[in-house]
């Protein structure tokens, strides 16, 4: 990949990289006329190998920034260097392989993604990214868009915590008209993709409402439903098995969390919610009823911190039964057989004793 930082495309001046996935790079740049920041996001050369790339590069980019959507980052303009214009930046570039970009929205609070790697997010906070990423989800399906890479990497932030969904459409930009390239490698990222994706099923929202399931799962219990060495090892675990009770890693939830999840990840495209507002509502109703139980930690030092009663000295805990009064202790049979004979020598002396004193007084 060619060196950007320093370069210009076009009006862009690049100032930093922020990172580089599986299908682009990402820089943070400066657009020179109108003095603001944004995001370019620079399509990797090895994916823009096609013939017809060009042209089916400009009509998805115009598709994709003619969506409008609180939650969807927007996309503020693409473009395309030549080969022979990048081999003046950098001496090792590739001067027959053009480098196309897009321009977008610059948001500064980080993906989930990062957020993630902090650990598990409150049951109201997961409910708020649910709830807006699944609407913008919601809004680019009645467009006839899927997603088809949704994960924590693609779900941005502002900086009031607001969630945003991006690289709408980067996928199947890059990919085929289906989700099967032409290296015959699946497009998507193996721990969210829906059991269909694996195979050449036709693909519908659905494969995005299964994957909104998985980042349900991973927001609450800090880790992803299904995780292997391997890619095809993953692709079994979609295909057969079920999510782990997500109770195993966060039992405080309140219940009911375990069957939305399981409906969203449903192996069966028709067992699957239809649109991804229904999980949202449903996350909600299952927070509304039930409050998150205190875990077992700050329970205990709840109990720790509170004051020693005055009265008795040892406070009888809670729950515990009172103990019966002290009953008399009773010899061992083994005990009373040795002292059987002292008591005979002795009430026979006592006999005699009174014996003598009788005959005494009658004398």
């Amino acid at each position: 990949m060619v060196n950007l930082i320093g370069q210009r495309l076009g009006n862009y001046e690049i100032i930093s990289r922020f990172g580089e996935g599986g299908m682009a790079a990402v820089y943070k740049a400066r657009q020179l006329n109108i003095k603001r920041e944004v995001a370019i996001k620079v399509i990797l050369p090895n994916l823009a190998k096609r013939e017809d790339f060009t042209k089916r590069f400009e009509k998805e980019a115009q598709f994709i920034a003619s969506l409008s959507h609180p939650h969807i980052v927007k996309i503020f303009d693409y473009g395309q260097v030549r080969g022979f214009h990048l081999r003046l930046m950098d001496t090792d570039a590739d001067p027959r392989r053009d480098v196309f970009y897009i321009v977008m929205e610059l948001l500064p609070g980080g993906s989930l993604g990062d957020r993630l790697m902090r650990g598990p997010l409150t049951l109201p906070e997961t409910e708020r990214v649910v709830s807006q990423i699944g609407s913008a989800l919601d809004y680019a399906g009645k467009q006839g868009l899927l997603h088809r890479d949704l994960k924590p990497g693609n779900i941005l932030f502002d900086t009031q915590g607001n969630a945003f969904l991006t690289d709408f459409g980067i996928a199947r930009l890059i990919g085929e008209t289906n989700h099967i390239t032409q290296d015959g490698m699946a497009m998507g990222t193996p721990s969210y993709m829906a059991p269909e994706m694996w195979g050449e099923d036709e693909l519908t929202p659905a494969i995005d409402i299964y994957a909104l399931g998985v980042m349900l799962f991973e927001m609450l219990a800090g880790k992803r439903p299904f995780e292997a060495q391997s890619p095809y090892r993953v692709m079994h675990m979609h295909l057969n098995d079920m999510p782990p009770s997500i109770y195993r890693f966060s039992p405080n939830l309140p219940p009911g969390i375990d069957g939305i999840i399981n409906r969203a990840m449903a192996k069966k495209v028709g067992d699957r919610y239809t649109t991804a507002a229904e999980i949202a509502q449903e996350l909600r109703a299952v927070m509304e009823s039930g409050t998150q139980k205190p875990s077992a930690q700050s329970s205990a030092t709840t109990i720790q911190s509170a004051p020693p009663p005055s009265a008795p000295a040892q406070a009888v805990q809670k729950d515990e039964p009172l103990s019966a009064p002290e009953k008399p202790k009773i010899l061992p049979t083994r005990q009373v057989r040795r002292l059987l004979p002292f008591v005979g020598i002795v009430a026979a002396a006592l006999i005699i004793v009174i014996l003598l004193l009788l005959l005494a007084g009658r004398g």
